[in-house]
């Protein structure tokens, strides 16, 4: 419709005009910026956005993955299914293993959708090519993505006698901040709180648990009693405002969800 260069001097000036019928034959809006062609920088922009969205994926694949190696252990992707052709014991996750190989893809693609962005002069050729595959490909890689995610969630296991032992491997170091906060709550200034806690932990011998050692410490047993040690450490009641948060976040997924549609 506009011509050569997009100035539709071949319409007469009624290039505007047969513009708007076109564009609302075709449901479309028409572009108030462009050349010959439609400048390609939305198609950068969509195609970073669904990158966006790709890596949000890979990001939980990437700690289920990480949370399921053995020595870890807290979460697996369940049914059948084959390690290793040499290592029987190998139970790999595979569905979040190809999310996480796919995201890769779909990062790259956002390089070429922004090397379309400059073309020369009035317009090229460089960017026809590789849209046909770019575009199409984008939503395919996605949409792969997505149908791994869901069925990931459906069939992950998620193993809580794990989390138990690797919450009790340090023997109660990983509460130190709890210890800590509370020493600051009682009155000792915070850098000695970190100071103190971080000589114990440092000292702690091979079987002691940082229960034992502030127990016996006359720096903490001056601001806290056996009691209040024993209930800081305790870490089922160190869940901090985790339902509110949850809560906030899927509100705020709906509330997205909703103003799409």
């Amino acid at each position: 419709i506009s011509g050569a260069v997009g100035t539709m001097a071949a319409w007469r000036g009624k290039g505007i005009v047969l513009e708007e019928i076109a564009s609302k034959y075709l449901g479309l809006e028409p572009h108030r910026i462009a050349t010959q062609v439609a400048p390609r920088d939305g198609f950068a922009e969509l195609v970073s956005v669904l990158a966006i969205l790709a890596s949000q994926l890979d990001r939980f694949a990437l700690e289920v993955r990480e949370l399921a190696r053995p020595e870890i252990g807290e979460i697996y992707e369940t049914g059948k299914r084959v390690g290793s052709s040499t290592m029987p014991q190998k139970r790999n996750p595979v569905t979040a293993e190809r999310i996480s190989g796919l995201a890769k893809i779909a990062r790259s693609l956002v390089i070429v959708a922004l090397e379309n962005i400059p073309l020369m002069h009035e317009r090229d050729l460089t960017n026809s090519s590789n849209e046909r595959i770019l575009i199409p490909h984008m939503f395919l890689i996605i949409d792969q993505m997505l149908i791994d995610m869901l069925k990931l969630l459906d069939t992950i296991y998620i193993d809580i006698d794990a989390m138990k032992r690797n919450l009790d491997l340090l023997k109660g170091q990983i509460m130190s901040e709890a210890i800590m906060i509370k020493l600051v709550e009682r009155g000792m200034p915070r850098h000695e709180a970190h100071k103190i806690l971080s000589e114990i932990i440092r000292n702690l011998k091979a079987e002691e648990s940082l229960k034992q050692a502030l127990m016996k410490d006359e720096r903490i047993l001056k601001f806290l009693t056996v009691n209040e040690i024993e209930e800081t450490l305790n870490y089922y009641t160190y869940l901090g405002n985790y339902k509110e948060l949850i809560d906030r976040t899927i509100k705020y997924s709906k509330d997205v969800l909703n103003s799409i549609q």
